[in-house]
């Protein structure tokens, strides 16, 4: 580049002047330091510290605008964004084929390298720098690795598993599971498969006339193990029994898409219900919540059908051959054949209490069972329990067991969906200490596994949520416990799922495997130890030094030498802000108690009497079918552990003819119309015409059940729906006795022979809360919501959130479904594929 003045002579390093392979060097450094510098400083910083991110980058931006001379400072700038945008442009592209990305490089490369030298005038030296910057760090972390190399080294990446467009992800297990010594993946997919069939001839265009939503889908095991420094994927035929038969176990036991399908150890994923008929279920409210169980005990019911809840095998503890059935629990421990009763539904694991090996179960309640050693009447006994009352998601843990305070004692990692998380540490006489606890608002923060590595303390790697925004986007991170905190000894923005820590390599220590949601791959990562972060601190503080230096060095007449001194105090003041804020993540303190739940959203004010409720009730039925039109938003959330599916819905009805529903069922958006008998789907802008086995549309009529049991609703307060203003009347009732109100739901589904009786054992366990809001002054139906938990096999507790909103009735906005234009789309539908 030629220079044009001494403030440009003067900001160039003198190395970028003696020849052109230096300066392209110089200019390829500056550009790989800005893309690292953007993903692993930037933009944590803005994710981390939201507002205050954003003011701290915005005085930096600033502040290097103004260090910039007014001639050749624009080329720096457009520099440094064109290989940015240069970089992400490539990674856009990374899963294609390797001519489709050298093609793609090339003509990302060209048009940008055009733009940045109409605008800037970079010479041909900066144009190849910036490309040949971004084609280096797109080559060792493209996309959204680039994000872990602050800790990380990518070691390997499987290939695509999962050919479906259904499944978000499905479960990850690592272990010795053909006993060999050696560490084996497991998951699941059929990717592979299906483009075997598609190359045999399958023809694409015989599924075109049926919807893929909640459609019938087959997976297969996929089993890699680490072979020649890289993974290689065994053949099924070579898979050991035992592999098979954890890789089904850990299919059924993670019940994907619940509870909309049922999961079969031979791969075989089954649809419970349509989306018609889940959606049709859903718009008649008051009944929706019945549909949701049915397809919970549906969904369960193969695990039922198969002779139990949960088994599982400890002989290193010298507890094998456990198995919940029913209302028991029948194991060998100690060469003893053991029969103990409990409402558990999970084996969680064996756990060291001194000198003793105890049993954690979970269900409603989460158990530790030891034997007491009677001599000739030898008999196990719960010796701690967590109730519901202690912890309110207890059902929905996923617990961790180990010794993170290196007392010899084991603990408790405690994650699940809405309740902060804890550590708690069982002690003689029955009771828990709390060790730590995630601050109330922190509901994001989750345990995923502990590891240790040489001699010191346990890591426990979780995922954790910046604690001053809101976006939910969690951080890889590695703690170990002491003085009651939990103290951070690296932090990752690469964000991953169903994580690991298992020496996968067999090099002595271990790796971080996991997987990224929706992407249906998973990462092997190994710890660097090189400190990337403060080093690219480091340099960006050097470069803001000699930004300083060469733009004050020699003050013009007239500026004093303070203005000198408070740029560098601007400079120091950014600096120390973030290094606080950076200080201030790198310990977790506990929150000291376990939090409150808050009754969010109650208000104080004249309270009815119970006996309104009915005349409300039935008063707010009638005049919703006489108003004929509202809106309605809702949704159905379904928790098993930490994980949730939801089902969301929102339109418009028009009693008595129909309705319009936008519908997203377990991430999977579609659109269906029922209007005068007739329903149509849309999914994915193609149409189909189906049939709805429910014939009226009295979307309202079904909470006049609630009219018999109308004197164990009370009034619980007054609150606010969407600005209206409302009384809230609640009711408790027994599993048994709701399903006796309401009857069964839409779903087809049932409970096949040989899982009865272990479902009438643990179905009757189950408890429902429901709230009903109504207008008051004007009865109306304004809300709507039902929380359901019931034991759940395999899983310990499940639980059900239906809600719904119903809005702007009599709207004239709403208007008929215009049949005519609709039967148009299918019929040049039709002829596209004629």
């Amino acid at each position: 580049m030629k220079s044009e003045g001494s403030n440009e002579r003067r900001l160039h390093p003198t190395l970028l002047c003696l020849g052109d392979l230096p300066a392209l060097l110089g200019w390829g450094a500056l550009g790989i330091f800005f893309i690292l510098f953007h993903h692993l400083c930037v933009i944590p910083g803005l994710l981390d510290y939201s507002v205050y991110g954003f003011i701290l980058l915005l005085a930096g931006a600033c502040l290097l605008v103004y260090l910039l001379p007014a001639e050749g400072g624009r080329q720096y700038l457009v520099f440094i964004l064109a290989a940015l945008f240069a970089y992400e442009a490539l990674s856009s592209v990374r899963h294609w084929s390797i001519f489709g990305q050298a093609t793609a490089a090339v003509l990302i490369l060209a048009v940008i390298a055009a733009a940045a030298r109409l605008y800037a005038r970079l010479d041909l030296c900066q144009l190849a720098a910036l490309g040949l910057a971004a084609l280096v760090v797109f080559a060792f972390a493209p996309g959204e690795q680039i994000r872990a190399i602050n800790h990380f080294v990518l070691s390997e990446e499987s290939p695509n598993m999962y050919g479906g467009e259904v499944f978000t992800y499905f479960p990850l297990r690592v272990g010795d599971f053909a006993g060999e010594g050696e560490m084996q993946v497991v998951s699941w997919g059929n990717r592979e498969e299906l483009l075997a069939e598609r190359d045999a001839g399958e023809d694409e265009e015989e599924i075109r006339g049926e919807p893929h939503i909640l459609a019938p889908e087959t997976v297969y095991p996929y089993v890699f193990s680490w072979k020649n420094g890289g993974l290689t994927r065994t053949p099924v035929a070579d898979i050991p029994a035992p592999t098979l038969d954890e890789a089904a176990d850990a299919l059924t036991g993670h019940y994907p898409a619940f509870p909309y399908y049922s999961a079969r150890s031979s791969g075989k994923l089954q649809p419970l219900i349509s989306p018609e008929e889940l959606t049709d279920a859903a718009l008649h409210f008051a009944r929706a919540p019945a549909t949701a169980v049915d397809l919970v005990q549906a969904s369960a019911a193969a695990r039922l059908a198969a002779g139990g809840a949960d088994e599982a095998d400890f002989p290193d503890a010298g507890i094998r051959d456990v198995h919940l059935t029913g209302d028991r629990m029948k194991c060998r421990w100690d060469d003893r054949d053991l029969v103990f009763f409990t409402d558990a539904t999970e084996i969680i694991g064996p756990l060291r209490l001194g000198d003793d090996v105890a049993l954690v179960l979970l269900g409603a309640s989460l158990q530790i069972v030891q034997l007491n050693d009677g001599g000739e009447d030898p008999r196990l006994q719960v010796t701690h329990e967590l109730t519901a009352g202690e912890f309110s998601d207890v059902g929905l843990v996923d617990p961790l067991i180990a010794d993170v305070d290196g007392d010899g004692s084991d603990e408790l990692l405690l994650s699940s969906a809405h309740t902060p998380s804890r550590i708690v540490k069982p002690e003689q006489g029955g009771d828990f200490r709390l060790l730590w606890v995630a601050e109330q608002r922190d509901e994001t923060f989750r345990f995923e596994d502990v590891h240790k590595n040489g001699d010191g303390p346990p890591e426990i790697i979780a995922q954790r949520q910046s604690l001053v925004r809101d976006v939910p986007y969690r951080y890889l991170t590695g703690y170990h416990y002491a003085d009651g905190q939990l103290h951070s000894s690296w932090r990752s923005m690469f964000n991953m799922v169903d994580v690991h820590a298992r020496d996968l390599t067999g090099d002595g220590s271990s790796e971080v495997i996991g997987l990224r949601y929706g992407a249906h791959r998973f990462w092997v990562l190994r710890p660097h130890g090189i400190p990337v972060t403060r080093i690219l601190w480091g340099i960006a503080g050097l470069l803001a030094a000699c930004l300083v230096l060469f733009r004050f060095g020699d003050l013009p007449p007239g500026r004093p030498r303070w203005w000198l001194v408070a740029v560098c105090a601007a400079a120091v003041l950014i600096v120390a802000l973030v290094m606080v804020f950076s200080a201030r993540l790198s310990t977790y303190p506990s929150a000291g108690s376990v939090p409150e739940v808050e009754d969010a959203g109650k208000q104080t004010g004249d309270v009815p009497d119970a006996a309104e409720f009915g005349p409300a009730l039935e008063e707010a039925i009638g005049r919703g079918r006489d108003e004929g039109r509202f809106w309605y938003t809702g949704w159905i959330a379904s928790f098993v552990g930490k994980r949730q599916v939801n089902s969301m819905y929102d339109g418009t009805v028009y009693l008595p003819h129909g309705y319009v529903s936008n519908v997203r069922v377990a991430a999977n958006p579609l659109r269906l119309f029922r209007w005068e008998g007739e329903v149509f789907i849309e999914e994915r802008e193609r149409w189909f015409e189906k049939e709805v086995p429910n014939g009226d549309v009295d979307l309202l009529g079904g909470f006049a059940r609630f009219l018999t049991v109308a004197d164990e609703f009370a009034p619980g307060g007054q609150d606010a729906v969407m600005g209206m203003p409302c009384t809230r009347y609640e009711a408790e009732l027994s599993l048994r006795e709701w399903r006796e109100l309401l009857g069964p739901g839409a779903s087809a589904a049932s409970v096949p022979a040989g899982a009865d009786e272990n479902a009438e054992v643990m179905f009757g366990q189950g408890s429902v809360q429901v709230e009903i809001w109504i207008a008051s002054g004007e009865p109306l139906l304004h809300k709507y919501r039902t929380v359901i938990r019931l034991p759940l096999p395999g899983a310990g507790e499940t639980k059900q959130e239906i809600l719904f909103r119903f809005y702007r009735y009599g709207d004239p906005n709403i208007e008929p479904v215009d049949l005519q234009k609709i039967q148009g789309y299918l019929h040049e539908q039709r002829r596209e594929f004629d």
